[in-house]
């Protein structure tokens, strides 16, 4: 009788020391980690621990959710922003959801940027370095959805928003979070596209990219997109303005001036010297002008001016464009040397 009392104490220790080793394994074992969560309201313990083991934070989702009944912290977990990283262990984890909320920098990116001027308002708030950013603007491949092709650059594919950016997210997780943005605007502006030239999707952005650096009027977008597609349809130049500043910025040459020599400069996003697209977009359009380049006014221009206004007239024949540009520039131009 001694013998098996013994034996049953022998085995409940060893089973014991058991499930203790397995319990600091599963929970207090390190490993690295680097990734940013967002806990949403009301999410479930299961949907949370999904999210985690997705993100490659913890091992299993079922010990996430077993953890979080041992802990007695199931209703404790805050939704909000967490930053993992460096080696942590799942208790810490599982501890850093009830009080490790990150703190969010608030963010505005007005229509029409460059990258370089994104990521020089990211770094102005500590969010990266331009070093960091700029390595990923060079080499987009693994961030850039598949249907645009092989691009060579992230020119477009940030999307200007408003944006709650991790203290401490990486700058690839900012970037990714703006391309998310983008897709989504992207697959929404193209529904029910009414051009039916056979444009890339990545010829698209590039096109919608230019409307965006031509005006700031949500209502001329689609009118400028047209007057681009229906040049394209002829084989005409875009003789596109913002395309020779672009090529200017890019040589670190743009004075705020454009001037005649310029536009003759061989460049390939001069506009003025090539036909077509220029080979990537010349900024990061927004909504409307993603509209636009889907849904265009149907006319026929190939023509506009600007009134000097922040609105442009526009016309289908050189003869009135000549009319339009002698009223709305040399007219105004000349009238404002001589009141100065």
């Amino acid at each position: 009788m001694k013998m098996r009392f013994y034996i049953a104490v022998t085995l409940l220790i060893c089973l014991s020391i058991v499930v203790g080793f397995l319990f600091l394994f599963v929970f207090f074992k390190e490993q690295p980690v680097s990734a940013t969560i967002r806990v949403e309201k009301g999410e479930s313990i299961a949907q949370i621990a999904d999210n985690l083991y997705q993100n490659k934070v913890i091992n299993t989702a079922m010990s996430f959710r077993i953890g979080t009944r041992i802990f007695r912290v199931e209703r404790k977990i805050k939704a909000g922003f967490y930053r993992f990283e460096g080696r942590m262990t799942l208790y810490k984890v599982i501890m850093e959801l009830t009080t490790g909320k990150d703190r969010l920098v608030r963010l505005t990116f007005p229509e029409g940027l460059t990258c370089q001027e994104m990521f020089a308002l990211l770094t102005s708030q500590h969010l990266g370095t331009e070093e960091n950013y700029l390595a990923l603007f060079n080499h987009p491949a693994d961030m850039v959805p598949p249907e645009f092709g092989e691009v060579q650059t992230l020119e477009g594919f940030l999307f200007p928003d408003t944006y709650l950016c991790p203290e401490r997210a990486t700058e690839r997780e900012i970037i990714q979070q703006m391309i998310h943005q983008f897709q989504k605007r992207f697959r929404f502006a193209s529904g029910n596209a009414t051009v039916f030239q056979p444009l890339t999707a990545y010829q698209r952005l590039i096109l919608a990219s230019l409307v965006e650096k031509e005006t700031s009027r949500e209502g001329e977008r689609p009118l400028v997109a047209s007057v681009f597609l229906n040049r394209l349809r002829i084989h005409m130049k875009l003789d596109c303005d913002p395309t020779i500043i672009y090529s200017l910025m890019r040589e670190g040459r743009w004075d705020g001036n454009i001037r005649k020599s310029d536009m003759s400069m061989e460049d390939p996003y001069n506009t003025y010297v090539h036909g077509g697209l220029p080979p990537g977009p010349i900024a990061n359009p927004g909504a409307a002008a993603l509209f636009s380049v889907f849904h265009p006014a149907r006319n026929n221009y190939l023509y506009f001016v600007s009134r000097n206004d922040g609105t442009h007239v526009f016309a289908s024949h050189y003869s009135q464009h000549l009319k339009n540009v002698k009223r709305y520039q040399i007219r105004y131009w000349r009238k404002k040397r001589h009141q100065n």
